[in-house]
């Protein structure tokens, strides 16, 4: 897929870190505090609250905005934070080795390897909490001060020197 049009926007950022929301949530608070002393009516504030993290909250603290390139394909758009621009590169297929399969960006072997990136990431984290559970689990009889001359005769048996930054 070519790109059609390339361009820089604002949008409303999605993932808000810890001190962005809770500034968030203490101006809103303060928006509406200072409606109801203004004396709006009740539907005037719920519309102020309905309009919260949309395009038309203009207020830079209770809707923080994040510039993106905007990249239109010929099937999507794509959002792209200005901060991961160096992620993006033009694809090249006469200076890969292997050359990797392409897909559209709404098509159905996108959506099948996402899938499937999902369930291999759950089914190792299912074996990584397996393994830790099975440690938890056995019971080793604790080590014998009494072997450690024999565990150095053995350490001292394999040849090593140590690297310079070793010996600091």
């Amino acid at each position: 897929a070519s790109v059609a049009t390339k361009k820089t926007v604002l949008k409303s950022k999605t993932k808000l870190t810890p001190e962005e929301t809770a500034a968030s949530e203490e101006r809103r608070k303060e928006i509406i505090n200072g409606l109801m002393n203004e004396g709006k009516s009740l539907e005037e504030i719920q519309k102020a609250v309905a309009d919260f993290g949309t395009d038309k909250d203009k207020d830079p603290v209770s809707n923080p905005l994040a510039a993106l390139l905007e990249i239109a394909y010929a099937d999507a758009m794509v959002h792209v934070p200005i901060e991961r621009a160096y992620r993006l590169s033009r694809y090249r297929a006469g200076d890969a080795a292997v050359k990797p399969r392409l897909s559209r960006v709404k098509g159905e072997a996108w959506a099948k390897a996402k899938h499937r990136v999902e369930a291999n990431t759950v089914q190792m984290a299912e074996d990584v909490l397996a393994l830790y559970a099975t440690r938890e689990t056995l019971n080793r009889p604790p080590f014998d001060p009494s072997a450690e001359g024999r565990v150095g005769k053995f350490a001292e048996s394999f040849p090593y020197e140590p690297t310079p930054d070793q010996k600091k």
